[in-house]
């Protein structure tokens, strides 16, 4: 195929790019990667699912790009950095269909005759519909957790599957509080940046508890296990719950309670990264990207504490895309061995002292 001119060459992120697409009004939004070694392959094009943008899959790009392939992903228009299509005037956003022929005009306008698709959640079947419209333009298809019920194309059965969750959350949250944040829900890693004295000392990524089958256990007992181990080490402070969150992520991952995992088998079983509900902590500040470090310094200005825990989602810990979550005034800074962070709090407190 003709090199393609919005793609560079593969490197530790994608490039950010908007296509004007006359036939749509608007300038869509992709992140695109190139390889080297794509050669005359077609290139990969990645549909992000309902309600979510390309971001999410950056990790997925970046490994494609590795294998030779280009890459291309899209913010299909409403969703993303992509604005609306002018177009719709309904509200609700755009069915199958439509998001079919946006993501037509889209490669239209970007030259792409031909590639092969993966598709995730509503991507699937966009993907799929485009197939069925016009299979000269599709290489190959993949599809990550396609939803093939076909009321799921109508509308109203796809909002109330999507608000179902939804209510069931809100309904929770209000057993504590009756006013209810709603907030984006981002995919990425959990990075916690310590910012001291407007100078960036730490950087880890804190992982969601997680047990390790042998091939013997259940879940419940390699949970029982790692708790306790948990617990010895953090003096008591760290100890993973048996409780619903723990069994739904457990099913979420396509396992029950009582099953077996065998050996070596990872299994997540909380969601967030709370060092108080088992979560584990990795020093990465070597890999920080220097926007990543440039964005927790201006954090830790703006709101004029000189010791600040900044705590960010990332797509890729080797990148510089974040989303911004809060930023804490009383980090744990013994947590974050082997950097210095509590002797920079020290030079910060007792500056004549500081060692030059």
């Amino acid at each position: 195929m003709p090199a393609l001119p919005f793609l560079r060459p593969a490197g530790p992120t994608p490039q950010r790019v908007r296509t004007d697409v006359p036939a749509l009004g608007v300038d869509v939004h992709a992140r695109t990667w190139r390889s080297d070694r794509s050669r005359d392959r077609v290139p990969v094009v990645l549909l992000h699912g309902l309600g979510l943008s390309s971001r999410y899959l950056v990790p997925l790009g970046r490994r494609l790009a590795a294998l030779g392939h280009d890459v291309v992903a899209p913010d299909l228009p409403g969703f993303g950095r992509s604005p609306r299509d002018p177009r719709l005037r309904r509200p609700g956003g755009p069915d199958v269909a439509e998001q079919t022929g946006h993501l037509l005009a889209w490669l239209d306008a970007c030259g792409i005759a031909r590639a092969s698709f993966f598709g995730n959640s509503i991507g699937s079947q966009v993907a799929v519909e485009l197939a069925a419209r016009h299979p000269e333009r599709v290489e190959r298809l993949v599809l990550s957790g396609p939803t093939p019920d076909p009321q799921y194309r109508r509308r109203g059965s796809s909002t109330r599957r999507c608000c179902a969750p939804w209510s069931s959350a809100v309904a929770l949250a209000r057993q504590h509080c009756p006013d209810v944040l709603v907030e984006e829900l981002v995919a990425g890693e959990d990075l916690r940046v310590v910012v001291i004295d407007s100078q960036v000392v730490a950087a880890a990524v804190r992982w969601p508890a997680t047990v390790v089958g042998d091939g013997v256990s259940d879940v419940t007992t390699l949970i029982r296990r790692t708790s306790r181990r948990r617990e010895r080490a953090t003096g008591g402070e760290s100890r993973i719950p048996l409780d619903d969150t723990t069994a739904a992520v457990v099913a979420e991952a396509g396992w029950a309670m009582d099953d077996v995992p065998p050996a070596g088998e990872r299994i997540r079983v909380r969601r967030t990264a709370n060092l108080h509900t088992g979560g584990t902590i990795e020093d990465v500040t070597g890999r920080l990207h220097p926007d990543m470090a440039q964005a927790a310094v201006r954090a830790s200005r703006a709101i004029g504490i000189p010791v600040t825990g900044l705590d960010f989602l990332v797509p890729d810990l080797d990148g510089p895309e974040h989303v911004f979550v809060e930023a804490n005034e009383r980090p744990g800074l013994a947590n974050h061995e082997p950097q210095p962070t509590a002797a920079r709090f020290v030079d910060l407190l007792f500056p004549e002292t500081r060692r030059r």
